[in-house]
């Protein structure tokens, strides 16, 4: 699938992680915790006023409770407007792009002037990991906020979805689809059981071998000026493109550690280092499903961007990572 994102353009980035020496989250801290500094601290310097915000978007795999949506509770911790369109959206590895989509689609379809979306992960805290690549997964939160393109700026949008292997990264705890019945007035088991990430390497590089192809990025990639973000295997990136030296790749070690943020963080490097005053991008990234996009667009070099670190949490009612 093939879609054109027309009149959008993105106005801000922010990042925000743990402040501790392993990456990991601290006990009552929580993946919308993390949102919520990186989004505060975009929002304030960059001076927004709340009423001009329309929607907020909330994309995660491991959010604040099974119900209700994170988003509503972020809704009241920024203090939005109470006619606000809120919601969560089960995504991780893919949430910058498809994040940037579902918010075009809400911005070009009521009269506000920004939707904000915000995603992030603790991995920590849900999953018992199987292998040493899983445990380098870091905590995060990251917020970006998009507006109406008074230029006429238009994004390309390209999908690859391939549900044969949904299972090929999956976690079965925390859900109803393993719920164990113990009897008519005792609860199910298992559903504050945050499970094991099962992840099945082999098929998941076949995967990106096949999206790769399917999303038609070794054309893309050959644009002049071209820079390229990815949380994709940076090994296999690099013999999938032939002539790695090229494509401009960013901090790309950072795949491990940040899974579905990596594309950001990659992106205010680029930012932060640049000196073109408009940059071209592609991002291509993958996420359970399994899914994968490609996202062609342009940014400015001078955005606002901010890269924090947080230990501060939530602690307005009991906090539950129950999925």
């Amino acid at each position: 699938m093939s879609c054109k994102l027309e009149d959008i353009e993105i106005e801000a980035l922010s990042f925000c992680i743990p402040d501790t020496s392993s990456g990991k989250a601290v006990k009552e801290q929580t993946a919308s915790d993390l949102a919520f500094q990186a989004a505060l601290k975009m929002l304030e310097t960059d001076n927004i006023v709340p009423e001009e915000v329309g929607a907020i978007i909330f994309l995660s795999s491991t959010p604040d409770y099974r119900s209700p949506a994170t988003a509503m509770v972020l809704q009241k911790r920024l203090e939005l407007p109470l006619d606000l369109i809120a919601f969560d959206v089960n995504s991780s590895g893919n949430a910058f792009n498809q994040g940037i989509q579902i918010g075009h689609s809400l911005l070009n379809s009521s009269n506000s002037r920004y939707v904000l979306i915000l995603y992030g992960e603790t991995p920590s805290k849900r999953i018992y990991f199987d292998d040493k690549e899983s445990k380098s997964l870091r905590d995060y939160g990251a917020a970006i906020l998009i507006g109406g393109s008074e230029s006429g700026k238009s994004m390309q949008l390209d999908f690859f979805t391939n549900s044969k292997s949904w299972d090929a990264i999956l976690v079965k705890g925390g859900g109803y689809k393993n719920a164990k019945p113990q009897g008519e007035e005792l609860p199910y088991s298992n559903l504050n059981d945050p499970g094991t990430l099962h992840l099945d390497k082999n098929r998941v590089e076949d995967f990106q071998i096949q999206a790769f192809e399917n999303l038609g990025v070794l054309s893309k990639i050959k644009t002049p000026g071209i820079h390229f973000i990815s949380n994709f295997n940076v090994k296999l990136l690099n013999e999938l493109t032939s002539n790695p030296v090229t494509v401009k790749f960013l901090k790309s070690e950072l795949s491990n550690e940040y899974a579905g943020a990596t594309p950001q963080i990659q992106l205010q490097d680029l930012i932060n280092t640049s000196k073109e005053h408009k940059l071209n991008l592609l991002s291509i990234n993958y996420g359970e499903g399994l899914l994968a996009s490609c996202l062609s667009f342009e940014i400015k070099s001078n955005i606002l961007n901010f890269s924090l670190k947080s230990n501060l949490a939530y602690l307005e009612g009991d906090i539950s990572h129950d999925l």
